[in-house]
């Protein structure tokens, strides 16, 4: 078989490749992705490229393997709760600090435990969706502001007076670009460390397109409702919680994927 790159081979040879195990659909994938991200700014061949439908479609063609992540000895459960446990137990107010500010939000901890806001979290309601941008902990009584990026771009007009828990965390690519600028900002010393709105607006658009979701508002939870009740679906059919269970590590093809871990198995 040809030696050349596989953006030269044809698409016999990447067939039998596939087949005899040479190659995966993941590797080519990015192989390709990675060939397109460096040569379409001058030829501009593509006007879209739905690189996170193309990345799914290939790992759902290989066969995973999850493994459950589990503690021998877990120790006492912390005292704690997420942002989702705080809100359904009416303890956790998350609101939009006065008129609106799209990349900050109040949120009061009116209980007896810390609260956690994951970053990722994504929280629906008020005057637009939004997602936390950087983890953070609130004290019993605090009264803290939150980092957010808005993930609704054609909406500005009150829906609700408070936010609630989305049903899914912020997809880990979309994650990945606010990690980033939230890190730089600390970097440049910056006081209110904020990440690219028109960044994540972008992000939010090309990822509906390649979910093929329509929705008026451009608003990345109608993807969230969508995907997120189809892998819980999934979930709840091969996934059986372990005793001492904190997390899961994916595997394909005997390469790494994925790795969700909660510190704790009462929090997972």
């Amino acid at each position: 078989m040809s030696a050349s790159p596989l953006h030269y081979r044809s698409i016999t040879e990447l067939a039998e490749m596939l087949r005899s195990g040479e190659t995966t659909p993941t590797r080519l994938t990015e192989h390709l992705l990675t060939r397109i991200e460096e040569l379409n700014g001058p030829l501009n061949a593509f006007n879209l490229v739905t690189a996170d439908r193309a990345m799914a479609e290939a790992q759902a063609a290989e066969a995973y393997s999850v493994y459950p992540v589990c503690l021998e000895e877990a120790g006492p459960a912390p005292q704690l709760l997420l942002t989702h446990q705080a809100i359904e137990a009416h303890v956790l107010e998350i609101i939009e600090e006065g008129e609106g500010d799209v990349q900050a939000l109040t949120a009061r901890n009116t209980g007896k435990q810390p609260v956690v806001v994951l970053e990722g979290d994504t929280l629906v309601g008020c005057k637009q969706n939004r997602v936390v941008a950087r983890s953070v902990i609130l004290a019993a009584g605090a009264d803290v502001t939150i980092p957010v990026g808005c993930m609704e771009q054609g909406r500005w007009s009150w829906k609700t007076g408070r936010f609630d828990s989305g049903s899914m965390r912020m997809s880990p690519t979309m994650r990945s670009g606010t990690t980033r600028e939230m890190l730089a900002a600390k970097k440049r010393h910056h006081l209110k460390a904020s990440l690219n709105q028109g960044r994540l607006w972008g992000d939010v658009s090309a990822h509906l397109t390649s979910a093929c979701v329509a929705s008026p508002t451009s608003d990345f939870h109608s993807v969230v409702e969508e995907q997120g009740r189809e892998a819980r679906q999934r979930a709840a059919r091969v996934l059986q919680r372990q005793p001492g269970q904190v997390g899961v590590l994916i595997m394909a093809d005997g390469h790494f994927l994925g790795l969700e871990v909660a510190g704790h198995p009462a929090t997972w």
